[in-house]
């Protein structure tokens, strides 16, 4: 993970929010493949964590969760994007873009 955000720093100068977003995605990533190692049911985990943001933003709104609460559940929810896109679900014939 720190070889991401030198190559990051490398390209950049600094690592800027995208760069930061991108590297938490990364890090989720990471996480949730040793947590949940199986990518059957991707698809669903991806609407469950948008889901959760969704109701981060209408939470924040009446007061109940934090601005990092919402980029917390947006994180994880682009992290099971990911996780479709690449690791793909095998309950459907879509196996990524290849190498």
């Amino acid at each position: 993970m720190i070889e991401a955000a030198k190559i990051l720093t490398h390209l950049s100068g600094s690592p800027n929010k995208n760069d930061k977003f991108l590297l938490a995605v990364q890090r989720e990533v990471t996480r949730a493949r040793k947590l949940h190692p199986s990518n059957k049911h991707l698809l669903a985990a991806l609407f469950e964590e948008v889901g959760e943001a969704a109701q981060a933003l209408v939470d924040h709104d009446v007061g109940k969760a934090t601005p990092e609460d919402i980029y917390k559940e947006l994180v994880q929810a682009a992290a099971m994007c990911l996780r479709v896109a690449i690791d793909t679900d095998p309950i459907f014939s879509y196996r990524g873009l290849g190498d």
